[in-house]
């Protein structure tokens, strides 16, 4: 029997004067070898992907975070210059 693979993969290849029953069996090794490697990467992919959102969520918290303690650090500074604004116009001052 003739032993032919694929060259980057190594799957074992049907051979053209095989009968079907002849190569059943490496074809089944071929789907199998082909779903493994496939299974293997999809994993991969699902790890990437929870890493990145895991990344993306603490970036996105920490920028929210910053925003909202500049906003604080400016609403306070304004509510301060509206107070001394208020109290020079109740004291007539022209500051």
């Amino acid at each position: 029997m003739d032993l032919e693979r694929t060259p980057v993969l190594n799957l074992p290849l049907p051979h053209p004067d095989h009968l079907l029953s002849d190569d059943v069996l490496r074809l089944r090794e071929a789907f199998a070898t082909l779903d493994a490697g496939f299974g293997e990467q999809r994993a991969e992919v699902q790890a990437a992907m929870a890493q990145t959102r895991s990344e993306v969520n603490a970036a996105l918290t920490a920028t929210t975070t910053a925003v909202a303690d500049a906003l604080d650090e400016v609403s306070t500074d304004v509510l301060r210059r509206i107070r001394r604004l208020q109290l020079n116009q109740l004291l007539n001052l022209d500051l």
